[in-house]
């Protein structure tokens, strides 16, 4: 090898390694995801999946105080909003100069920076090929009382959905827009709920607070049941009680009409529990069983 041949050998492998660190060091910092990507926790493919341990059973509903009737009446006053994550109209730059601090948009990508000097990156997907594809990105803004910022995203070929993201530690929640999601007064917990159309149905409550992202209470139809059911959301309690009220109506295929249940969900004393007015009815015509 002559001079001029291990001078640009040298240059080249300067060039590769300078190459290859910036791509490691993008590779650390960014990273696109979507709602199956390692570090995002799809609640809406949870719901109806036991992922928890300790069952138990369902109690009876004490109704000294007419608390059925309350449940059961239409009223248009709810506690909290069911439809927190329903995806509205809004002035995406504006939101994103208001949190400048941690959102930025380049083009078709959207980018939430994280406290420890990383960053999260959703980044447009457009395929013209064949029957074509979409999967666009939009800063909502943050989700009051929580601090938490809100990513909405639409598919051309599927329903909408929203991911919540923590800035402090980088971790996101996914909730797809079929689903009802509402968060606690508090903003400490959220409840996502599918609309029972596809078996199993179910439901689950979420933790909000700092890094815990745990599932703290689940409840599911079993896989083998016929039982058909229309879920409504009631709201969540007032404060200091911790919970929410739901009614469901539900029938076996050999019924033709409707059964209403109300379902009073609590947690006392660190423990969550389920109570209905009749709960050998409730479990024999629903199939739902409860875990924590």
């Amino acid at each position: 090898m002559n001079y001029l041949q291990f001078k640009l050998s040298c240059v080249i492998s300067i060039a590769l390694s300078l190459l290859v660190g910036t791509s490691s060091v993008h590779a650390e910092k960014y990273s696109s995801i979507n709602f199956n990507s390692q570090n995002v926790i799809n609640l809406s493919g949870m719901v109806g999946k036991t992922r928890l341990t300790e069952s138990f059973v369902v109690e009876e509903l004490d109704d000294s105080t007419g608390v059925v009737s309350l449940m059961l009446a239409s009223n248009a006053y709810r506690w909290g909003d069911p439809e927190v994550l329903t995806q509205k109209e809004f002035d995406e730059a504006a939101l994103i100069s208001s949190q400048s601090k941690w959102i930025s948009r380049s083009g078709g990508a959207l980018t939430i920076s994280i406290t420890k000097g990383k960053f999260i990156r959703f980044i447009d997907q457009h395929i013209t090929t064949g029957d074509g594809y979409s999967e666009l990105y939009k800063y909502a803004g943050t989700i009051p009382k929580t601090g938490l910022h809100q990513i909405d995203v639409s598919y051309s070929s599927d329903a909408p959905g929203s991911f919540i993201i923590n800035a402090e530690s980088g971790r996101a929640l996914y909730v797809h827009g079929s689903d009802l999601t509402s968060i606690s007064n508090n903003g400490k917990r959220l409840f996502v709920m599918n609309d029972g159309l596809n078996p199993p149905f179910g439901f689950l409550v979420s933790s909000l607070t700092s890094d815990a992202h745990g599932i703290e209470i689940e409840c599911a139809s079993a896989g083998s049941s016929t039982a058909k059911i229309i879920p409504f959301f009631k709201g969540w309690h007032t404060d200091p009680y911790i919970g929410f009220d739901m009614v469901i109506l539900s029938k076996t295929e050999k019924q033709n009409i409707y059964e209403a249940i109300p379902i009073k969900v609590s947690q006392r004393l660190g423990k969550w529990h389920v109570s209905v007015p009749n709960p050998q009815r409730f479990t024999q015509l629903t199939k739902i069983s409860c875990w924590q």
